[in-house]
């Protein structure tokens, strides 16, 4: 396994060798060269482990959690009663989606687990 290994990186060291010569704009050379696959995952993998290393996130939130599951269930199940909802106070909140419904095709339903509690999400198009 590693002699492959040895023999695919010789390859590709001979391809770049061949692209960099010639590199002058021809453009039809580059598209000849072919690169194994495999490669495309090693070099995410080692990109991934450079930004761990430097201590960066690679996959970071793209918005901010303001409170748990556990917490909004805390805070918001006393207060709230079956077919009510709050809409003047945001919240954002992080899960797993578990299942998606459709009652209709305007209506949705949406089960976010985290923490080890659920909370059912209604949506509704209007």
């Amino acid at each position: 396994m590693k002699k492959k290994k040895k023999e695919e990186e010789a390859k590709l060291k001979e391809d770049l060798k061949k692209t960099k010569e010639n590199e002058k704009g021809d453009a039809t050379a580059k598209d000849k060269i072919e690169i194994d696959p495999t490669k495309y995952f090693d070099n995410r993998k080692d990109m991934l482990l450079s930004q761990k290393s430097k201590g960066e996130n690679p996959f970071p939130h793209k918005f901010e959690v303001t409170t748990s599951n556990p917490e909004f269930i805390d805070k918001f199940g006393p207060i709230t009663k079956k077919g009510e909802w709050l809409e003047d106070t945001p919240v954002s909140i992080a899960g797993r989606v578990y299942s998606m419904r459709s009652q209709s095709a305007k209506l949705k339903f949406y089960d976010i687990i985290s923490d080890n509690k659920m909370i059912q999400v209604y949506c509704n198009a209007r």
